[in-house]
């Protein structure tokens, strides 16, 4: 790949070269109505700076997707990582300092429906409010 990249390089430059010593007649052109004249050589150089520009362009979007794409890629990596941290950092709390999952907020808590030994009969714990947490009398 290095050796046809070098013989591309060498066969533009020698076509820019042969174009430029060359290129001394004139040509005319009518673009829009208006006509003028302009050398060989001229023309070949307003071919190569339109040739830039689509270039400049190109790798500019290129640019702009392979950005775009590695943010996409940072983000989710982000992501995972935070879930991640956060299921270990659940796993080292002991049971009493856990939180109730935001699945679980509209369930009841789970209770036995027999009775306890002092007769007193299981109720279920009331509604949660507005913002999702219970309320005990």
């Amino acid at each position: 790949m290095i050796v046809l990249g070098l013989f591309l390089l060498v066969v533009a430059t020698g076509l820019v070269v042969v174009a430029v010593m060359d290129g001394g007649s004139t040509v005319s052109i009518d673009v829009f109505g208006a006509g003028f004249e302009s050398p060989l050589w001229g023309i070949f150089l307003a071919g190569v700076i339109t040739g830039l520009i689509a270039l400049g362009g190109l790798l500019t979007l290129v640019a702009g997707i392979r950005r775009s794409r590695d943010r996409r890629r940072e983000i989710e990596y982000l992501r995972r990582k935070v879930a991640q941290h956060e299921r270990e950092a659940d796993h080292d709390k002991p049971d009493t300092e856990l939180g109730r999952d935001w699945i679980d907020l509209g369930a009841p808590a789970a209770r036995s429906t027999a009775p306890a030994a002092t007769g007193n009969v299981w109720t279920p714990d009331p509604a949660p409010n507005v913002a999702g947490h219970r309320t005990h009398p």
